[in-house]
């Protein structure tokens, strides 16, 4: 039997089925046994890849919860940006049905000298890391130099929660 894109001669248990959309978009028109494994490999991780991954089609997927091959809804908005004063990466997670979950606020640290001396060092992260904090500081204390012994409790009274109220996250569209 010849395989209808590569033309070569294969035994027929070296064949398999042809999606001529991709599964993963929700292709089933499918081509029984006519494509050789090799190049039904190589359709699938050279050509098909190049669809199924683009925003467009994820965001399309995502919409229609059209899972790929490992059963995964993607996540089009899994790398936004939460755009309040400054900007601050944020992941908008959904469980595996591709409904909303939660939003996470990666930790962000923004250093601003003061005079030769001094920094200023401003932290934001998101409330469930909270307990992660003074080992945060501990670590940028450290990386500093300073020979001066600093006390984390001290800074950690100086501790402002901001609850931000309908973030707008942006997404670039790749």
């Amino acid at each position: 039997m010849k395989c209808i894109f590569c033309l070569l001669e294969n035994p027929i248990e070296e064949f398999t089925s042809e999606h001529v959309f991709p599964e993963a978009i929700g292709g089933s028109l499918v081509l029984k046994d006519c494509v050789c494994k090799a190049c039904n490999s190589f359709l699938g991780s050279n050509i098909d890849i190049h669809l199924t991954d683009h925003y467009i089609i994820q965001l399309h997927r995502f919409i229609y919860r059209l899972p790929g091959k490992s059963g995964k809804i993607p996540n089009p908005f899994e790398n936004g940006t939460l755009t309040v004063n400054n900007e601050q990466k944020i992941k908008y997670i959904f469980d595996e049905k591709g409904n909303p979950k939660e939003l996470y606020l990666t930790p962000s640290i923004l250093k601003t000298k003061i005079g030769s001396d001094s920094t200023k060092v401003s932290i934001s992260i998101d409330k469930k890391d909270i307990h992660k904090l003074p080992e945060m500081l501990s670590k940028i204390i450290k990386r500093s130099g300073s020979k001066k012994e600093i006390n984390t409790d001290e800074l950690l009274s100086q501790l402002k929660v901001e609850e931000i109220k309908n973030p707008q996250i942006r997404v670039d569209a790749e």
